[in-house]
């Protein structure tokens, strides 16, 4: 989901095998960058641009009792092989899944 614009974004890493990932992509706002790792627990950064909010879904592992955006519990819903969190998020966040 990109809406016109690039107000509202997805995040939906989709793992795979892999271990991590890192990307930018360039937008009207400036440049939105992703950085995703799988260890212990499931990291996710983001940098997203001033004015653009992103809807962000994470893998569904095994044994996650909580999910965090800068150190703070937040609600998520599992939807299929993810979890989608309740809330939008915008700036610079660090997402965990323990």
């Amino acid at each position: 989901m990109q809406t016109p614009g690039w107000k509202k974004v997805r995040i939906k890493p989709h793992t795979g095998k892999l271990m991590f990932a890192r990307g930018h992509v360039p937008t009207p706002h400036g440049r939105l960058s992703v950085d995703w790792r799988v260890g212990k627990t499931f990291t996710l950064s983001l940098k997203l641009p001033k004015g653009v909010s992103a809807a962000v879904e994470l893998p569904a592992l095994a044994d996650v009792s909580k999910i965090t955006v800068n150190g703070k519990r937040v609600q998520a819903a599992r939807k299929g092989a993810h979890w989608m969190l309740s809330k939008e998020v915008a700036g610079s966040v660090k997402i965990e899944l323990r």
